[in-house]
Formats: structure tokens, C-alpha cells, sequence
């Protein structure tokens, strides 16, 4: 798995990290990615230099990098069949996951599992340039 994911020159795998990369440093450090990070990424807490957890960017690696790991498993399995831009995926996997959260604060909808405004827009709109977000009403 690990020479699938970071050292084994398939096509995209470089590209879809360099992705993850960019959106990461927009802020924040980048860590070279092991398997060890990204299978602990549940576990990944990112605090400020004043030790205060940052929800959003914790969020945002640990999405970042569990959606780019399943991407390489993903283009690997199929590139036999069907070799379709890496990029062009990445950024529909990472739309897709903004859109599914921007649906999943609906409270009329998911009640108290709801996701809270607060958490998908620190989430995404410090990190991704985005000014709004589509949120649902209630």
C-alpha cells in the first residue's frame, strides 16, 4: 500500500499529492505524507502555536488526505481499464466532499447529527478561497 500511495510512478499519484499539497500550505505546514499519517489521520489534532485546537484545519488534513490516498487506490484500480486526468478527479472528489458538507448542516434534515455552519465554513472557506459556501436554510 505504501509504494502505491508514495513511491510507485503511476500516473496522478505525484499530481494528486502536489494537490494536496497546495491546499494544505495555503496556511498550514505541509508534512510529507506517510502511511502513517494517513491511516492515523482520524487522530490528527492541529493546534495553534498557542496550543488551541483548530477544528477547521484539523478537519481539512485529515479530509485532504484520506480523499487523496482513496484517489491513488482508486486511479491505480482502474487505470487498466479507464486513465482519466488526475487533476480533474481530484477536484471533483474535493468539490463533492464541499457539497455533501454544505448538505449535511441541514438541521430540518439530520437534526442533532447536523454538521454546524460554523465547522464547514472553517473548514473550507479559509483554506479552499472560498467566500461562500452553499448552505441550506434550516
Amino acid at each position: 500500500m505504501s509504494h502505491i500511495l508514495f513511491e510507485c510512478a503511476i500516473p496522478g499519484q505525484a499530481e494528486i499529492w502536489n494537490l494536496a499539497r497546495h491546499v494544505w500550505r495555503r496556511r498550514n505546514e505541509w508534512w510529507q505524507p506517510t502511511l502513517g499519517l494517513v491511516l492515523g489521520a482520524p487522530l490528527i489534532r492541529i493546534k495553534s502555536s498557542s496550543r488551541k485546537p483548530l477544528p477547521g484545519s484539523t478537519r481539512l488534513l485529515r479530509i485532504v488526505l484520506s480523499e487523496s490516498a482513496h484517489l491513488i487506490w482508486s486511479l491505480r484500480c482502474e487505470r487498466v481499464i479507464v486513465y482519466q486526468n488526475s487533476h480533474e478527479k481530484w477536484l471533483e472528489r474535493i468539490d463533492e466532499r464541499i457539497r455533501l458538507d454544505c448538505l449535511m448542516t441541514s438541521e430540518a434534515r439530520f437534526g442533532s447529527s447536523a454538521l454546524s455552519e460554523h465547522t464547514v465554513t472553517t473548514t473550507w472557506s479559509v483554506h479552499c478561497g472560498m467566500r461562500e459556501l452553499c448552505l441550506p436554510n434550516g
